[in-house]
């Protein structure tokens, strides 16, 4: 039998692309750039990245910008650009490569974190090389060398402008830090630019930015393909504490798409719900996640436990996810108000580490904010809507409840944490019939999957008609 032997040159070029993927660029041109006429056509195909020089020495770096880049500046799909410990590199970059757009057909995504101001204005233009790319990230925070360069910019003055001249861009990720100034308000409503409409925008970051300029990115229709917002919302030192005054809600006309939303503040818990109630509304949302630091015992510091229970139960989607976490700080000198906010999340859930003087933390729907759910014989529709995660239901009258709650309880799809039926109130009526909707406690029994404990306090005969119900009976004896 002959072995057939095959040699690493035979594989095929796709093959090569998968490998030469796991290689920096300086280590591929290195290893196979002259090796022979089929490997260089293979690199001429080959996209190249520049990774962070975050463990790149600085000679290594310069060779890149100076280099490697203005030679093969058409193959790079992904640049970072920093002048972390590489002092005066990007004023290199700019008089080696060109920065028109036509020269980078592949680039595809660019990090600039830790420039100088002075290039900022040059990096940004209707021609830059930036103008086609899908992903962008900008990073000047509160640890970067030249921060102090911006004092002069506003968030405004640094978001807007990034999302007026990239109309291509899928992924904007901003980390500006607080740019909050003492006549910030009155330089917002004088100065804050005007917004073009961005048709292609889906995922939005910005570390931080102030309440006013979210407001005015997400209303009348800039963003309509946003999908996916992660948003820092500075705040005043002189504010802390203090429930900003609520706006009009966001419609859900002008951000269609937005599906997920991660929020985190110092203070607007209760802001936050208002604003995005009309997207709950629709059933719209898939995530809202709200965390930061919040003063502990304020009575504006977190949504009562009636007002947060209404909003979760605005949605009809079954997928939807909610979080707060937040940490608790001490502000002195302020009046405190009691325990009583949170011993009311703490009894709500049943859990007695979801909210304290040092944490809040509630999920759902890990968590509910409704152990018991009562229904009564009354001569209205509640009008809160069931809540489908109760763990107990307290049924008064059954045979005499409403026709519209009966609806309201088959329209529920799963019970997912209904643990007792409790049945108190039914008596037998002149001709001695007791239990004709009893039917209706075996519709909700077969979509409770933890449902394992009926309790009867009532007339003997309602007793009698439950247990000729055999499907009901077979039921609770199984669980």
């Amino acid at each position: 039998m002959t072995e057939q032997r095959s040699c690493f040159e035979h594989l095929s070029a796709e093959i090569f692309h998968l490998i030469f993927d796991y290689l920096a660029p300086h280590d591929l041109l290195r290893a196979f750039k002259k090796l022979n006429k089929r490997f260089t056509t293979i690199l001429t195909q080959q996209p190249f990245y520049l990774s962070s020089n975050r463990h790149m020495n600085f000679k290594l770096y310069l060779r890149y910008l100076t280099k490697i880049i203005p030679k093969y500046t058409s193959q790079f799909a992904y640049l970072n650009l920093s002048e972390r410990r590489a002092p005066h590199a990007l004023d290199l970059f700019i008089s080696e490569v060109s920065l028109d757009k036509w020269a980078w057909p592949k680039l595809q995504a660019v990090t600039i974190e830790d420039v100088p101001s002075l290039l900022f204005g040059t990096l940004l233009g209707d021609d830059s090389f930036l103008s086609n790319i899908h992903s962008l990230s900008f990073d000047i925070g509160h640890d970067r060398y030249y921060h102090s360069q911006y004092e002069q910019f506003t968030d405004f003055n640094i978001v807007i402008p990034f999302l007026n001249y990239y109309p291509q861009v899928r992924s904007l990720y901003l980390r500006i830090g607080n740019r909050l100034c003492q006549n910030y308000f009155s330089l917002f409503d004088q100065h804050c630019p005007r917004i073009n409409i961005h048709q292609n925008l889906q995922t939005l970051t910005i570390h931080e930015c102030s309440r006013e300029l979210l407001i005015k990115v997400l209303n009348n229709g800039y963003l309509l393909r946003l999908r996916r917002l992660s948003v820092t919302i500075c705040c005043a030192f002189a504010d802390l504490g203090i429930e900003p005054p609520n706006t009009m809600p966001l419609q859900q006309a002008v951000v269609p798409e937005l599906r997920y939303i991660s929020i985190k503040l110092s203070v607007g818990v209760i802001w936050v719900l208002n604003f995005f109630e009309d997207l709950q509304r629709h059933s719209q949302l898939e995530r809202l996640r709200i965390s930061g630091d919040i003063k502990a015992g304020g009575k504006d510091s977190l949504p009562r436990v009636a007002l947060l229970r209404q909003w979760l139960a605005l949605t009809k989607s079954k997928t939807f996810r909610f979080q707060m976490k937040f940490g608790m700080y001490h502000v002195p000198n302020r009046e405190e108000c009691s325990d009583d906010l949170y011993a009311e999340y703490r009894q709500a859930t049943g859990n007695p580490s979801t909210a304290n003087y040092e944490q809040m933390y509630f999920r759902y729907p890990q968590m509910t904010l409704s152990n018991l759910t009562t229904i009564k014989n009354n001569n209205c529709v509640p009008d809160e809507p069931i809540d489908e995660n109760c763990q107990e239901m307290e049924i008064y009258e059954l045979d005499y409840v409403k026709d519209e709650v009966i609806q309201q309880l088959e329209a529920v799809p799963c019970w997912h944490r209904l643990r007792k039926i409790n049945l108190e109130g039914d008596f037998p009526d002149d001709s001695g019939i007791v239990g004709e909707n009893i039917a209706h406690l075996l519709h909700i029994a077969k979509r409770s999957p933890n449902f394992h404990e009926l309790y009867i306090k009532s007339d003997l005969d309602f007793g009698r008609v439950l247990s000729s119900n055999i499907e009901l009976g077979i039921l609770l004896i199984s669980n």
